[in-house]
């Protein structure tokens, strides 16, 4: 786990100098902000970790190696988190990372197959944790009850009198602003309403820790706003009577500007990649240096492989070496100035091979660095979930002659995290972009796809899937239909004998009509939707020789 960290200290020299530093990167190119956040306060970190590993009675909850399996399949991997007192964390990642899986664990709904759930310290096992309340992402309000019934139905499910859980449903829906609305039906109510009442109905059993699973994704983007500055202003003015908050969002704007720590969870299976804390005062300024910085860098983060992220630890954990006893904080790797007046080239250092390091020292445990473990044995590569036209539609959108930001790439094409590093992901296995650091640059392959009739976007297509090592499956279908008698095959059988050993059957099932999607559009196999087989389709040659005519002598 990669720790990222503007934590909060008192020290007025190491925050004016971190936040002038950061300030002045901002004003430049929107990339020098993703860099001004790849900074490592060694001071701060100290201190932020001293409060979490000595400040016990903070801690409401704690998930300890955590893992979770559905069958054969690993949903998630030792996954270690603390939620403590007076903080908002947001959970981040790609569908299939185990967002939702995770904030159920916590709040007693599911039982982890490995590892440790913890409230106050205390281990918990079998039944909901009652000091957890979970406000859902489709409302779940029952219909046939009014507002205050469907308010007051935890405080039932809890045994809580009648006379004290009426007295919580009033004081709930005064607080969330739904009065005058008491004795209304859900089928009356508009949308942002009735996520309303489903975070009354939350507070009402005066929760400790405040589960919220992408709460406003259901709704418009003015009410969900709304709505969103509502719950923030309530939290900070200390009206709500909950001591923590986890919430599962899809998109990095919102978490930037809500959130305390950030979470980021890798997939296949869900694990823990990054934490960022975030030291933004509120109200958080969308269009500040700082937070536009900060929101690219979690861009970069979610959008670089397991391996960047390695060199980047190794790079950051190597610096830290060199300059903890010479500065307090550490300036971004990639912007280190060159000196001048003749003195020596300071990034010269950074250019020279990483040597092999100790990670298993103080520093790499105040900094949740750990080296990732070369006898591990690789993932089985998933495609991304989208179709070729979306890589097409995403061509249009970029600058041929320049990187474009993933943040502003998002924003031009109206698209959260979790619909946009798909098809970006999709376009990289294709070869068609270039990706570094965040910013997205269309290759010379992807140029001539944009300029190419259909049948040479096929090709194009096609010569990508066959280089790819993340194209897999579809090397192995091909691999299959080839040895198969006839050419054909049952889709059941790749779902069978490759797809459900290393995916959940939901998973399998999407990553069997993304295969079948790209081999059609590649005109590398087809498919017989009546029958469910996948068949080869023939070359000129061999039509060409069953149309001739027999030939006897």
């Amino acid at each position: 786990m990669f720790v990222v960290t503007t934590a909060r200290v008192k020290k007025h020299d190491v925050w004016s100098g971190r936040r002038a530093h950061v300030c002045a990167l901002g004003r430049s190119r929107s990339r020098r902000g993703v860099n001004g956040w790849r900074m490592v306060q060694q001071r701060a970190d100290a201190v932020l970790e001293a409060q979490r590993a000595g400040g016990d009675a903070l801690v409401v909850a704690a998930l300890e190696s955590v893992s979770y399996k559905v069958g054969s399949v690993t949903v998630l991997e030792n996954v270690d988190l603390k939620l403590v007192e007076g903080e908002i964390v947001c959970l981040l990642g790609p569908s299939g990372s185990g967002k939702s899986t995770l904030m159920r664990i916590v709040a007693g709904l599911v039982e982890p197959s490995k590892g440790l759930v913890k409230w106050h310290g205390k281990p918990v096992s079998g039944g909901v944790n009652p000091g957890t309340a979970l406000v859902f992402q489709n409302f779940a309000l029952f219909p046939w009850l009014t507002v205050r019934q469907n308010v007051e139905l935890g405080c039932e499910a809890q045994g809580i009198p009648k006379s004290e859980r009426e007295k919580r449903a009033r004081d709930a829906i005064d607080t969330i602003g739904l009065d005058g609305y008491e004795n209304a039906f859900p089928k009356e109510l508009s949308g942002g309403m009735r996520q309303r009442v489903g975070f009354a109905r939350a507070l009402a059993v005066q929760p400790e820790l405040l589960c919220l699973d992408e709460p406003f994704s259901a709704l418009d983007v003015l009410t969900a706003e709304n709505l969103r500055s509502e719950l923030l202003r309530l939290w900070q003015d200390k009206e709500l009577p909950t001591k923590s908050i986890l919430m599962v969002t899809h998109g990095i704007e919102e978490a930037v500007s809500i959130g305390d720590r950030l979470i980021l969870l890798g997939r296949d299976p869900g694990r823990v990649r990054a934490e960022i804390t975030v030291d933004l005062p509120h109200p958080r300024d969308r269009k500040s240096p700082e937070f536009q910085g900060l929101t690219d860098y979690v861009y970069t983060l979610i959008s670089s492989t397991d391996a960047e992220l390695e060199q980047d630890r190794l790079a950051v954990l190597e610096q830290a070496n060199k300059t903890k006893s010479q500065s307090s904080f550490l300036p971004p790797l990639n912007m280190m100035k060159k000196q001048q007046n003749g003195k020596s080239d300071q990034t010269a250092e950074l250019r020279r091979p990483l040597q092999p390091m100790n990670m298993s020292g103080p520093l790499s445990v105040a900094l949740g660095i750990q080296a990732l473990d070369p006898t591990i044995k690789a993932r089985y590569p998933s495609l991304p979930a989208v179709r070729i036209g979306s890589v097409a539609g995403l061509l249009l959108f970029l600058d041929e002659d320049q990187a474009m930001d993933l943040s502003h790439l998002g924003q031009n094409l109206q698209l959260d995290v979790d619909d946009l590093v798909p098809i970006v992901d999709a376009a990289e296995l294709l070869d068609l972009i270039h990706l570094e650091s965040g910013d997205v640059t269309i290759n010379d392959t992807g140029k001539r796809f944009l300029r190419s009739s259909i049948d040479e976007r096929k090709s194009i297509v096609r010569e990508g899937i066959q280089r790819s090592v993340d194209a897999k499956l579809i090397e192995q279908t091909m691999l299959l239909l080839r040895k198969s008698r006839y050419g054909r095959i049952p889709q059941e059988l790749i779902f069978d004998t490759i797809l459900l050993k290393h995916f959940s059957p939901q998973e399998s099932r999407r990553q069997l009509e993304v295969a079948i999607e790209w081999g059609r559009f590649a005109e590398l196999f087809g498919y017989d939707a009546p029958s469910g087989e996948l068949f080869l389709y023939q070359s000129e040659e061999e039509t060409e020789s069953e149309n001739e005519p027999e030939v006897r002598y």
